[in-house]
């Protein structure tokens, strides 16, 4: 009995023991705990006493940060954006800068959202913005007085006319002897249009700069460098590189150089026969005179139109031969100044399309007299026996002295209406010829008389007879190739 009172006695101080041992670790942890929250509650709510005043933190409004700061720094920030905002301007030549308080009349408010500047329920969930944006939703207001505006937008440096390169295509250029790509400039020109509106966009979007090329605000050379076009042309002219052939048309001159060379004479990169043939063709249609109407102005004054198929005088391009030398120096890609080959050649060329020039000789068969003009001045006038009317008419027409001679025989025959042919030989003192048939200009010893109608009953064969002084004045005074007008 004794040892089983013992015994439990012993039992009982075990578990007591146990107790103790047990308890305290959990008081322990208990305490931590508690020096851990009270700290972080502290902190919590003092955030949202915080927060019901200041922002929360991550706050931005208007591209800035208002992180822990009262609601009157909106405004503040608003007055001084009023006060201090510019933008400047990154142009080609430089750059400009706009003070749009002092230039354009700008002010910048802000307008809180319908529940104020500071969300007080949103400070009771704080420590979110820790990690969270917040951005405010109330409303930014800018004015700016819009006259102002344009007149700022004027007055820039950039847009003075005295100092703005419009831009200049790139093209092809003649350097020496061969040909270069000369590539675009751009220039400095505004699109006046484009920078108003890239600078409101700026106002509205709080720009600090903006760099007008890369938004597009100025006019660009429309054919670059790189032009298919350009380029193509460019291959084309560095096959012949700098060719120029000048073709002296007595008068005028035909100038033709690596483009025009390109265009009329080439056809598949190659020089074209048929090209240069159709080029000749139409030097010949608008250049020769020779069998050719032309303006002519006679002794009274009056302008008429003179040549005829007898023509011996006059330009008469011969087609072959040039089209055989132009063809050659195509070929050779050369440059000369040359002229076409010509089979008869006048002495000028006026803007009228005349070719007689102011020394010649003119004869009127209807009044039967003979003028001579040495630079535009009469030094004879003469009357003259023409061609039998009807029978030997003298050729009408623009001719040309083609031989000269002294004392020569006149030969010839005609055929009398009873059959007989009847020959004459005429001796005289002074000839010249103007065709290839035996009409000319001479005198004549068997005539006493000249002038009138002695033509009509007792013309020559064709010749124009004239006293022995006034053969011998031509002759002494005009050379080969003077023009001889009969009309």
């Amino acid at each position: 009995m004794a040892n089983s009172d013992a015994n439990e006695k012993v039992n009982n101080l075990d578990n007591s023991q146990e107790y103790y041992v047990n308890e305290e670790p959990k008081r322990f942890k208990g305490k931590i705990l508690a020096f851990i929250l009270l700290p972080i509650c502290a902190i919590y709510f003092g955030g949202v006493i915080l927060f019901h005043n200041v922002f929360l933190p991550n706050t931005s409004f208007d591209g800035k940060s208002f992180s822990f700061k009262k609601p009157e720094a909106i405004s503040e920030a608003m007055m001084e954006d009023t006060n201090m905002r510019a933008i400047v301007l990154k142009e080609i030549d430089g750059e400009e800068t706009i003070s749009l308080g002092k230039d354009i009349g700008y002010s910048k408010t802000a307008t809180a959202p319908t529940n104020g500047w500071i969300n007080k329920s949103r400070s009771w969930i704080w420590p979110k913005y820790l990690f969270a944006e917040n951005a405010l939703d109330g409303k930014v207001n800018i004015e700016y007085n819009e006259e102002r505006f344009l007149e700022a937008v004027d007055n820039l440096k950039a847009m003075d006319e005295k100092t703005v390169r419009k831009p200049k295509d790139a093209f092809l250029e003649r350097q020496g002897s061969v040909y270069k790509i000369v590539p675009e400039d751009d220039g400095n020109e505004i699109i006046k249009e484009k920078l108003l509106e890239v600078l409101k966009q700026g106002i509205d979007e709080n720009a600090q700069e903006l760099v007008l090329d890369e938004l597009g605000c100025y006019t660009k050379a429309a054919i670059r460098s790189d032009d298919p076009g350009l380029n193509e042309t460019y291959e084309k002219y560095k096959a012949i590189n700098f060719q120029k052939i000048s073709l002296d048309m007595t008068g005028d001159t035909i100038v033709l150089e690596t483009p025009d060379i390109l265009e009329k004479f080439y056809k598949d990169n190659q020089v074209s026969k048929e090209q240069v043939e159709k080029f000749v063709e139409d030097l010949q249609a608008k250049y020769d005179t020779y069998e050719e109407q032309r303006p002519f102005t006679n002794s009274y004054g009056y302008e008429i139109m003179v040549g005829t198929w007898a023509d011996t005088y006059g330009f008469l391009l011969d087609e072959e031969a040039t089209f055989e030398m132009l063809y050659k120096l195509l070929k050779e890609k050369k440059s000369e100044d040359t002229k076409p080959v010509w089979e008869a050649e006048g002495s000028v060329r006026k803007s009228n399309g005349s070719d007689i020039g102011d020394t010649y000789i003119e004869v009127c068969l209807a009044d039967q007299v003979l003028w001579a003009y040495v630079d535009g001045k009469c030094v004879l006038s003469t009357n003259v026996v023409t061609g039998m009317y009807k029978k030997f008419d003298t050729p009408k027409g623009v001719f040309q002295i083609l031989q000269k001679n002294t004392d020569t025989h006149l030969k010839g025959e005609e055929k009398l209406p009873d059959g007989k042919v009847e020959k004459w030989d005429s001796f005289v003192n002074y000839w010249m010829a103007l065709t290839w048939t035996g009409v000319g200009l001479h005198n004549a010893p068997w005539r006493s008389a000249f002038g009138g109608n002695i033509y009509n009953g007792n013309g020559s064969h064709g010749c124009i007879n004239m006293s022995y002084d006034a053969a011998q004045y031509l002759y002494n005074n005009f050379s080969h190739g003077t023009p001889t007008v009969i009309w």
